[in-house]
């Protein structure tokens, strides 16, 4: 009894949640399994070993008690995952904290002390037969997780990890000829806009050549469909997983008609972000895809996936200690290699230190430059200076990414290559939405005052709005432009 019961609640928590976050986010984490399994095994191992010790040492009542909690926690941390964790993110992908769950919260509590009784009066009742019971139940639970992480090696067979990353060696550097330079906040939206302009009404005075589409829609809430979108003009698929789609998107047609229009003109393409947009997929499109080495920090790694682990099984009032940020996840491991600025602080400190040089050996350029903006979680001020983790106001850090904006364009003038630039300033989504801010200033074009158009446009247009403006015939890749 103690080493069936044992060896169920490590195998939920030591085994199966390692594994099953791993292969979840296979392709977003630069880990293998051999980085962690090892250390997870041996520790689970020790626990299993020490608690069926401490379980043997207790006789009679005492020992029934503490299987019969133990026992009690494995089923509440199983129902908990499979059927009580339907409130855990918000609209914009974050993690919700007990609070904004609300009565939600209270309900699950409830359901674990009433499952906590239950499992504690059947003890009671079964008497003698409680033991055999709990074998029989751990060993099935056992048995279904066992099924679970086969199915995942199964499925998983063949998947090998490759380490590519989109260098940010030259995040600033543009062309000597022609540049199309697009300025990407991430959740830039319309209505976080008004709120920053009623706060600071000359937030966006800067940007008087400029057309803003005020009507402008990115079509999808998340940064990996919106941009894969934006880039390959494929729909996204919800009947494949994100991997599959990736690989789909950028294998189409269109996909290869743009790029190949982009070459034809002699343009080069970089890509600056921090989402994953699977490298290996895009290495003949951008030209600052590189193969990296990483070093994982076995220790925080252990500690992180432990954490992420239990946060799936424990009730909401108890899982704010074991969220794991963006930020969080970043730490596990270092690369060889300079990556690219994705904090708003970082990006503005590098723009004022070095400024924007010109490449004398690149012709023309399209260059893309995705920043955190005011994605979740919020770390800098309206000054894009570094905070604590949402210490902030969306409408702060949102009046940050715009000084972003500002010192990018007066880099831009500083060098001579502001007018003879076409630049497009948008949000990649909403807060949670798809009402995007989109700027744009075509090349040599001046007015007084912002111009705004209220036609309705979206991400569909960004193809044909680039193959426009480096000569082409954009007909071929939709009826509208920018």
């Amino acid at each position: 009894t103690a080493l069936s019961v044992s060896l169920a609640i490590v195998f939920l928590y030591f085994i199966l949640g390692p594994i099953e976050i791993y292969y979840s986010n296979f392709d977003e984490f630069s880990f293998t399994l051999k980085d962690f399994i090892p250390e997870f095994i041996a520790f689970g191992v020790l626990i299993i070993i020490i608690s069926t010790l401490a379980l043997i040492v207790f006789d009679g009542k005492g020992f029934k008690a503490v299987c019969t909690i133990i026992f009690a926690i494995l089923i509440c941390s199983y129902i908990q995952y499979m059927f009580m964790n339907s409130e855990l993110m918000d609209a914009d992908g974050g993690l919700k904290t007990a609070e904004e769950v609300g009565l939600f919260s209270t309900i699950t509590l409830i359901i674990w002390g009433v499952l906590l009784v239950i499992v504690c009066i059947i003890s009671v009742l079964l008497k003698n037969k409680w033991n055999k019971m709990v074998v029989y139940v751990s060993g099935l639970l056992i048995a279904m997780q066992l099924m679970a992480i086969i199915s995942l090696f199964v499925s998983n067979a063949g998947r090998n990890k490759d380490f590519y990353w989109l260098s940010g060696s030259e995040q600033f550097s543009i062309a000597s000829g022609e540049n199309i330079i697009v300025l990407i906040p991430d959740s830039f939206c319309r209505g976080v806009l008004n709120d920053v302009l009623e706060e600071y009404p000359d937030a966006i005075d800067s940007f008087n050549d400029f057309t803003y589409y005020d009507n402008a829609d990115s079509i999808y809430n998340r940064t990996y469909m919106s941009m894969i979108h934006m880039f390959t003009g494929e729909e996204f698929d919800e009947s494949v997983d994100r991997y599959e789609w990736t690989k789909n998107s950028f294998d189409s047609d269109k996909c290869k008609r743009f790029f190949s229009e982009l070459k034809r003109k002699n343009y080069k393409v970089n890509l600056y972000t921090k989402d994953i947009l699977y490298e290996e997929f895009v290495q003949d499109y951008f030209n600052n895809v590189e193969e990296v080495k990483v070093h994982v920090m076995h220790g925080y790694l252990f500690k992180t996936l432990l954490k992420m682990s239990t946060y799936r099984y424990v009730p909401y009032v108890l899982k704010s200690p074991f969220s794991v940020s963006m930020l969080g996840i970043e730490a596990i491991y270092k690369y060889e290699g300079i990556a690219p600025c994705w904090k708003n602080s970082d990006v503005y400190k590098m723009l004022n230190e070095q400024g924007i040089s010109i490449d004398t050996g690149v012709n023309n350029g399209l260059f893309i430059n995705h920043f955190s903006g005011t994605h979740i979680p919020l770390v800098n001020d309206e000054n894009a200076n570094e905070t604590g983790e949402n210490e902030v106001s969306e409408v702060r850090t949102y009046r940050g990414a715009i000084k972003v904006l500002e010192a990018y364009i007066d880099k831009l003038k500083e060098i001579g290559k502001y007018d003879d630039s076409t630049i497009i300033l948008f949000g990649d989504h909403g807060l949670g939405g798809t009402d995007s801010v989109l700027l744009i200033k075509h090349k040599n074009e001046k007015h007084d005052s912002m111009i705004v158009d209220s036609k309705e446009t979206t991400f569909d247009d960004f193809i044909p709005t680039i193959v426009n403006e480096i000569g082409g015939e954009y007909e071929e890749f939709g009826s509208r432009v920018w």
